[in-house]
């Protein structure tokens, strides 16, 4: 592990995972950089932090698919 660095768990799918890591070693690189990458990309993209902030209001607000049966919208 780097200095620095907190080790993280995630899930990501089996073949999402095998072809980015053939991916980063025919590139010469760490799966751990391109991820780190990857992260700090979207954070700063401003049309990644708007697409976070609206998924994160659509989250706190139930849609009728993922409420339970029965719950009707106030």
């Amino acid at each position: 592990m780097s200095r620095g660095t907190t080790h993280r768990t995630v899930r990501v799918e089996d073949d999402l995972w095998f072809a980015a890591k053939e991916k980063a070693d025919a590139e010469g690189v760490k799966l751990s950089d391109v991820l780190r990458d990857a992260l700090r990309s979207y954070i700063t993209t401003d049309a990644c932090t708007a697409s976070g902030e609206q998924l994160q209001r659509s989250r706190s607000q139930p849609t009728s698919a993922t409420k339970a049966p029965g719950i009707r919208a106030g």
